[in-house]
């Protein structure tokens, strides 16, 4: 019989040696696997830490160089700067066993009581310092608008114990200059279209002082430029409110402008022969300009010092109303500019009869006491109105006389040919806008001189 032929039974254990061989060849392998990876791993990690630690000696080392620096080389660190290893390398390509390293060097001011970068929000009491002894200080320059929001983009130079390269205001409107050398410094800004609150286009904060180690800090207000026209205008001699008559169109030498947001600020500009004057390079305060004639303080009829509140209540507020006026930059915006009357005569000429033609007068201002601003004279003359010798600039009727001068005290020169008179006492011409109601009358007894002041 054919042995292929012969049944097998079911204990039979032919081919489990190979089996046995190849699960054998797989754990092995896996075990081989994971103890090649772990071996892996760690030589991963060993090189890491390796790099770290060179990382680590290298910024040490960059350290003590910059410890060894002097203070004014090191300074120069404000910004980052890369420093390579070894010196001769090219930027980038320094290696330590095959890998690249870049040391980035800086050095940053900081606050002693705050521990950060000087700003325009520090209050100037603390120390700044890299190193344990300076001899420099840093100066921040704040630039705010008529709002007294920061303004963001103006160009800040300095001068005087060193001319550092100028700084932009950042968006808080701070302009930082950091070491520079102690000492007087004054700031600049200069950008067209806008002023600081003096109407100045260029403006300069001088007297800057940085100490050693020091924040300065100083704030410069800078805004738009605003206009107004002004337009100076007068009443009939004599009269009062309400019944005030029409406006009449009055000459004056100069405009003057006050704000009630900067106390002592008093703007002068020359008027204008006829129309409008311009009254321009204003600061846009939040608050009201007031307009006058005349260049002192003592001409500005709303000063509270000296009427206290007579000429802003009623009925003088509202003849005045025209003439305070919000500046804003944009179109230029109008002002009514009020200048009291005269209402002053002359009965007798040198010859001591009724006068027969006209007279010059001049005006001559009188300072109150304690104030030593002196406004111009003004060139006058007589002009005759019903039978009556009136000091006027011009007009042919009492309802067309231009009488008007600033508010303030003044005493008159009358020349009559070649005989003058000046009378002994004060005129005032202070209030109401609408100056004087009653007529005040000079009837000289006598013409002792032969001239009077001349009018510049």
């Amino acid at each position: 019989m054919n042995r292929s032929m012969v049944p097998r039974t079911p204990r039979s254990d032919s081919g489990f040696a190979l089996i046995e061989v190849i699960v054998s060849a797989a754990v092995l392998a896996l075990v081989a696997l994971a103890v090649l990876s772990g071996i892996d791993g760690a030589t991963a990690s060993t090189a890491r830490e390796k790099a770290r630690a060179v990382a680590s000696a290298l910024a040490e080392a960059d350290q003590e160089r910059l410890r060894q620096m002097p203070v004014t080389t090191l300074a120069q660190y404000a910004d980052s700067a890369t420093h390579v290893i070894p010196a001769d390398a090219a930027p980038g390509a320094t290696t330590v066993d095959g890998v690249s390293y870049t040391v980035v060097s800086k050095a940053q001011w900081v606050r002693d009581d705050n521990g950060a970068e000087p700003s325009c929000t520090d209050d100037g009491r603390g120390a700044d310092y890299i190193h344990i002894s300076s001899t420099k200080g840093t100066l921040a320059v704040k630039v705010i608008d008529a709002g007294k929001a920061p303004v963001q983009g103006i160009t800040v130079s300095l001068a005087g114990a060193a001319v550092p390269t100028p700084q932009t205001t950042n968006e808080v409107g701070c302009a930082v200059f950091q070491w520079i050398a102690t000492g007087t410094y004054s700031a600049t800004l200069n950008r067209i279209g806008e002023v600081d609150r003096d109407g100045n286009a260029i403006s300069v904060k001088a007297n800057i002082d940085v100490s050693p180690g020091k924040l300065a800090l100083v704030t410069m207000p800078y805004d738009d430029a605003a206009r107004v026209d002004a337009s100076v205008v007068t009443y009939a001699p004599g009269s009062t409110p309400p019944s005030t008559g029409p406006q009449i169109a009055s000459s004056a030498t100069q405009v003057s402008a006050v704000n009630g947001d900067y106390s002592g600020l008093l703007r002068t500009w020359p008027a204008a022969a006829t129309g409008t004057t311009p009254a321009d390079k204003l600061f846009p305060f939040p608050g009201q300009y007031t307009f006058f004639t005349g260049t002192c303080h003592y001409n500005d009829p709303t000063d509270s010092a000296r009427y206290t509140t007579l000429n802003t209540a009623a009925p003088n507020g509202t003849l005045l109303a025209g003439q305070m006026v919000q500046a804003v930059p944009g179109a230029p915006k109008p002002a009514n500019v009020v200048q009291p009357p005269l209402n002053v005569q002359i009965a007798k000429n040198a010859a001591g009869k009724p006068p027969t033609k006209a007279m010059s007068v001049v005006a001559i201002p009188v300072n109150p006491p304690g104030d030593a601003c002196l406004q111009p004279k003004a060139a006058l003359t007589t002009i005759q109105v019903a039978g009556k010798w009136y000091v006027a600039r011009s007009g042919t009727s009492l309802a067309t006389l231009d009488a008007g001068v600033p508010f303030g005290l003044y005493r008159f020169c009358f020349k009559d040919g070649t005989q003058s008179f000046t009378t002994s006492t004060d005129y005032d011409n202070t209030t109401p806008p609408t100056g004087a109601k009653d007529a005040t009358v000079y009837s000289p007894a006598a013409w002792p001189g032969s001239s009077c002041p001349a009018v510049p």
